[in-house]
């Protein structure tokens, strides 16, 4: 949060403590490599441990970031660099596979899909700068490359996102062979772009362009910012999720926790244009859509931010309210992310005080406070479930982690103004 308060400095550190301490070592595999993910509400292992590639990469980003603090982890870290390296990485053809088994065999035909690489590349990226290792600067720069080659659209800019195993880009249900047309297996419609992988990407850039500055990349990430500033964000602060391939936006509910990420993105992202109209251009957005969230998103009565609605809200359609009351974990670690950057960047308007309340929130309704890790939805949603797994390979220790880690140091978890040392704690 803003440097000028530090009363929920020892909160915020004792959570992350919690945190750390009941995924690690528990989730790292000694046995094949990376991290497991199947453990129920009793963290206790419960299935296959199939490795999805966010869940690793995400679980790698955070025990980087966090072994700037925590020095143990960094054997965590360096195990699952090798998984994401050695056995995620498709040594014949390049890029990712999307989901290999707990012993690293390709599943669901080898299929590749750019969401995890953003993540990839991240991980890579968080990697070096924990250890300063040139493998994992390479690797970073390969997962680049893959995605220039077969994902970049020269016509309309952006990036597409999912791929058969030589980069064959994935353009109709038909083809995909997936369970669920029309979608991919992300829920995407399959042949559009979208902004989950598009402002991922964005964050990945700017992360990159941090620690390895070249034109090419500095080049996408200004692509990318303008794509999400144009045409993902609109008025009055919401976000569209699923685009034409020229980025003509398709009819979606406004999802709020994609709203908060894309705001914190855009004004992290736009510290690699300092001074300028672009970085006007961005905080102004991010600003707008926070507040937004805070009218028509945050629950005035218990705190915290629910999941989805129109732009302005409960949208009313022949007497049925469309509204999703869920208090999903990953919303309101995105929400703190937001809260604690805007604070950081702008003391005096009173977001420190929203950060305060939704930490207090969060540490009510979204802590287990018995057996340790965040819920999958805060206690006072409708649909909250005391024995919803603790992890899965959609719920890694990413979001919550990145988000006490913004709020004890800001600059740790986040874009940085300027450019970071490797090695060094940022």
């Amino acid at each position: 949060m803003a440097p000028k308060s530090r009363e929920l400095q020892p909160q915020l550190s004792n959570a992350l403590d919690q945190l750390v301490d009941v995924w690690f070592p528990r989730v790292v595999d000694y046995e094949h490599g990376g991290y497991r993910c199947d453990f129920n509400h009793r963290w206790r292992g419960l299935g296959p441990d199939n490795k999805l590639l966010e869940y690793q990469a995400r679980t790698l980003r955070f025990a980087a970031r966090a072994a700037h603090r925590y020095p143990d982890l960094q054997s965590a870290a360096e195990l699952g660099f090798r998984f994401l390296a050695d056995i995620m990485w498709d040594a014949d053809q390049g890029g990712w596979y999307r989901m290999v088994d707990r012993r690293g065999t390709p599943l669901e035909g080898s299929i590749k899909h750019a969401h995890g690489m953003a993540y990839a590349v991240s991980a890579c990226i968080c990697y070096y700068k924990l250890t300063g290792s040139d493998e994992s600067l390479q690797l970073a720069q390969r997962g680049f490359d893959w995605l220039e080659k077969h994902a970049h659209d020269s016509e309309h800019g952006g990036y597409y996102s999912y791929f058969r195993r030589d980069g064959a880009l994935i353009s109709s249900s038909a083809a995909s062979g997936n369970a669920r047309p029309p979608l991919d297996p992300l829920g995407n419609p399959v042949g559009f772009k979208e902004s989950n992988t598009t402002v991922d990407l964005l964050e990945t850039f700017a992360e990159f362009y941090a620690v390895a500055p070249s034109v090419e990349v500095l080049n996408r990430l200004e692509e990318l910012l303008r794509i999400v500033l144009d045409h993902v964000i609109a008025e009055p602060g919401a976000t569209h999720l699923a685009f034409s391939p020229s980025w003509q936006p398709v009819p979606h509910l406004n999802e709020y926790a994609h709203s908060l990420q894309t705001a914190r993105t855009v004004i992290e992202a736009s510290a690699s244009f300092p001074g300028g109209a672009l970085e006007d251009a961005a905080r102004a957005a991010g600003k707008n859509i926070v507040d937004n969230m805070l009218r028509v998103a945050w629950d005035h009565s218990r705190g915290g931010f629910n999941q989805a609605g129109w732009a302005f809200g409960p949208c009313q359609i022949e007497g049925v309210s469309v509204y999703v009351r869920e208090k999903v974990f990953w919303c309101q670690a995105e929400g703190m992310r937001a809260l604690s950057l805007l604070a950081r960047i702008l003391p005096d308007q009173g977001y420190e005080d929203w950060a305060k309340r939704l930490w207090h929130y969060i540490d009510k309704y979204v802590v287990d406070r018995r057996r340790g890790g965040w819920n999958q939805k805060g206690s006072d949603s409708p649909g909250y479930d005391r024995r919803a797994a603790k992890a899965s390979v959609w719920k890694d220790p990413g979001h919550e982690g990145s988000a006490l880690l913004v709020a004890l140091e800001p600059g740790c978890a986040g874009i940085p103004v300027g450019r970071t040392t490797p090695g060094r704690h940022e």
